[in-house]
């Protein structure tokens, strides 16, 4: 029923906004308002920036694009070339109710890279099957098993976990370890500290958060029945954590658009409003695997009956990132995986902790990413495979 309202709600104010444009019955201060409701609310994702174009914006440099076999119908599989050589870095992005595109950024900072591109799971059709946790360790598992040679891993936010224990499953099935593994603001040990999010479930049922967010496709969309976490929840929780950083992107818009100049609120609110839905299995699994159970840090995860131990990483180098206000994962719960990848016996490789101001988006754009976390992340990779 939400799910079918909203989506009525959207199409209802494009409608109306588009009959007041024909007339010109708008004046300016309305049309300015009337704009911000739409890009807002409206069914702005039919005209949303892609991946590739962000990319090519954020690099200003000339790119090979190449759209690759993709081993599932929840992703796009796409490979970003500047070099003569094949990318040796996987970047498997976040399926958390945002376009990949958000992170443009962070993949135009990765040089030779190949993206998981996520489809917003309303246009998956139900005869594609459900998608969950354990489909996404086995994707990451089959990707890492199909590059040309042992890869940097690159985890952002929720995919944190599916790239531990994906290289691990293709390491039992006879794959080389990651060349290195690269974690920002992803939960692997939730033990510890709780951030806002983690703090919010603790106080409701178990099961009850799943039951009032999970919604079903409508009719209207390839997807129809699927159960999914809707996009739209997702910018919610963002704006419930914080609030501050969710109305001053509002203002600054609703600014830009009265003095008719565009400017950098356009993009930050592209951004925040480039929503994608989830499949409901993947968010049930990661409220219930990851955030309540911490079933990697306690080593108790089982993909294909294979336990995933993240000890077999004591050799493999490691960068974690984490920012201090960020508003979705709590202090510590990335740093954790260099304490949980160890052995008496390992090699001491490269192992870097990194702490950036700023909250969680910080992690992937703006000017703390461009100063701090970006040259990082280079001088990591070029330390394990120099060009």
């Amino acid at each position: 029923m939400f799910y079918d309202f909203f989506d009525f709600q959207r199409r209802q104010w494009d409608t109306w906004l588009g009959l007041a444009r024909q007339t010109g019955a708008l004046p300016p201060l309305v049309a300015a308002q009337a704009e911000l409701i739409r890009r807002s609310i409206g069914s702005s994702r039919h005209d949303a920036m892609t991946l590739e174009d962000a990319v090519r914006h954020d690099l200003a440099a000339p790119v090979e694009i190449q759209e690759l076999a993709s081993p599932s119908a929840f992703t796009r599989l796409l490979g970003f070339r500047r070099g003569r050589g094949q990318p040796r870095v996987l970047y498997v992005a976040p399926y958390s109710g945002y376009a990949t595109s958000v992170s443009s950024a962070l993949v135009a900072s990765l040089g030779d890279v190949i993206v998981t591109d996520w489809v917003d799971a309303r246009n998956v059709p139900l005869s594609d099957g459900p998608f969950g946790l354990d489909q996404q360790v086995r994707l990451v598992a089959g990707l890492v098993a199909g590059m040309d040679s042992s890869p940097i891993l690159v985890g952002l936010s929720q995919s944190g976990p599916a790239v531990l224990a994906g290289c691990l499953l293709a390491h039992s099935r006879g794959c080389a370890l990651p060349a290195g593994i690269i974690l920002l603001g992803s939960p692997v040990d939730t033990r510890g500290s709780a951030g806002s999010i983690q703090l919010w479930l603790d106080m409701l049922p178990k099961g009850a958060l799943e039951n009032q967010v999970v919604a079903t496709v409508s009719d209207r969309f390839p997807g129809a029945g699927r159960k999914v976490y809707p996009g739209l929840c997702q910018l919610m929780a963002y704006a419930a954590a914080n609030p501050a950083g969710y109305f001053q992107t509002q203002a600054g818009l609703w600014g830009e658009l009265m003095s008719g100049v565009s400017g950098p609120y356009e993009r930050m609110h592209d951004d925040m409003h480039r929503l994608i839905d989830v499949p409901g299995e993947l968010f049930c699994d990661m409220i219930s695997r990851v955030l309540r159970r911490s079933e990697l840090a306690c080593g108790t995860m089982r993909v294909d009956g294979v336990t995933i131990d993240l000890r077999q990483l004591a050799d493999v180098p490691l960068l974690t990132v984490e920012a201090r206000m960020d508003e979705l994962v709590g202090k510590g719960q990335t740093h954790a995986l260099h304490e949980l990848a160890a052995t008496a016996e390992r090699h001491d490789p490269a192992r870097v902790r990194l702490d950036i101001d700023g909250g969680h988006e910080a992690l992937f754009v703006g000017p703390d990413f461009v100063r701090d976390v970006a040259p990082t992340l280079q001088a990591f990779i070029a330390a394990i495979h120099p060009s």
